[in-house]
């Protein structure tokens, strides 16, 4: 396999784009629950780029429930660590932070800011900032 000219393969824009401030409050004032479909929504999304199912919600879910939630922790900095990689896959601005902070974000009970880094990360691919 050639490594210097990757198949990158992103889904389309309508698939991925999610208001992250309406996402925020949707998550807020459902006490969390929206921020279930979110996380949903990003594995897919993450399954579909990378070509293969790393990511699946039923069982993030219930490892987050047996570990009290220390897998989401691992998980934020997967998640990151696979926004880096691609990024530079692509030749992207890099945000080589990214994994320590969703990691911080994670520890001090912050997911869903977590999430919203992760939705403007996944946006910046498609070269489009939004809220």
């Amino acid at each position: 396999m050639d490594q210097t000219s990757p198949t990158v393969s992103l889904p389309p824009f309508e698939q991925v784009e999610k208001n992250i401030a309406l996402s925020i409050i949707f998550s807020i004032i459902t006490f969390g629950f929206y921020n279930l479909f979110w996380q949903s929504d990003q594995m897919k999304t993450w399954n579909y780029i990378l070509g293969y199912d790393k990511y699946n919600f039923w069982k993030w879910l219930l490892l987050c429930i047996v570990t009290f939630g220390f897998y989401h922790i691992y998980y934020e900095y997967q998640m990151g660590e696979d926004m880096v990689a691609f990024q530079k896959k692509l030749n992207r601005p890099v945000t080589d932070v990214l994994p320590i902070v969703c990691v911080l974000l994670a520890i001090f009970a912050l997911p869903m800011i977590a999430d919203a880094v992760q939705q403007y990360e996944l946006h910046k691919l498609y070269n489009r900032e939004r809220e």
